[in-house]
């Protein structure tokens, strides 16, 4: 880390020091007082993570799995975008983007077709469903769900 790094809460404190590191988590102090954790999580490869799921019959985890790997897949899609493109976007505000944003500067900055852009809305909005609007009738059929993940598939493989 830079020596000269500014504590991303208030914007005045100064990088102090690592206070602790663990396993793949790292605390930073400030001269604020604030702290800062990062994290690093390896992602396994998204496609087997997908295939897995439908082998398994694992709706659930497939969908919400191809949502978290938009996420992930297209912030850094962005993030390659705006610095091949010159164009100076605060990573902070990036990272914090909601997936439907995401997909809509994918779309709008040309990073996928008008097809993606649909595909991936239809599996975001499977993911709102059952994250959101789960009830005691809900269902999820074999066929459908099967295909939202094989469509996902095809979209996380245009992000990578």
């Amino acid at each position: 880390m830079e020596k000269e790094e500014i504590c991303p809460i208030c914007n005045k404190g100064k990088f102090v020091k690592v206070k602790k590191t663990l396993k793949n988590t790292e605390i930073s102090a400030f001269s604020c007082g604030h702290q800062k954790v990062s994290m690093t999580i390896l992602v396994p490869n998204p496609i087997k993570v997908l295939q897995e799921a439908i082998n398994q019959k694992d709706w659930f985890r497939g969908i919400i799995m191809s949502a978290t790997f938009f996420e992930r897949l297209g912030i850094k899609k962005l993030k390659e975008h705006f610095q091949s493109n010159g164009i100076n976007v605060d990573q902070e505000r990036i990272e914090r983007l909601e997936l439907e944003r995401i997909i809509i500067f994918l779309y709008g900055c040309g990073a996928i077709d008008q097809n993606t852009y649909a595909q991936m809305f239809q599996i975001k909005n499977k993911r709102d469903d059952l994250v959101h609007k789960v009830m005691p009738t809900f269902e999820l059929n074999d066929g459908e769900a099967k295909r939202l993940i094989e469509k996902a598939i095809e979209c996380v493989k245009k992000l990578l």
